[in-house]
């Protein structure tokens, strides 16, 4: 994944808009955020399972919560 470019151009909201018409900048924004974590966590815990997830401060050992 390339992390200037991670939906095909260098102007991420552009390129979201054209995924996502409609979403406002800053939805967009928090979109991407989430996206970026969601990411982490998958191939940190190699799994797709829900749910609530946390880590350490300056951690990526995320963990499931129960």
């Amino acid at each position: 994944m390339d992390q200037k470019r991670p939906y095909g151009n260098s102007w991420l909201i552009d390129d979201l808009r054209g995924i996502l018409p409609g979403v406002t900048d800053e939805e967009l924004m928090v979109f991407h955020k989430e996206l970026v974590t969601a990411l982490e966590i998958i191939t940190r815990t190699r799994s797709f399972v829900p749910g609530t997830y946390s880590s350490e401060t300056y951690s990526n050992d995320w963990k499931k919560e129960e």
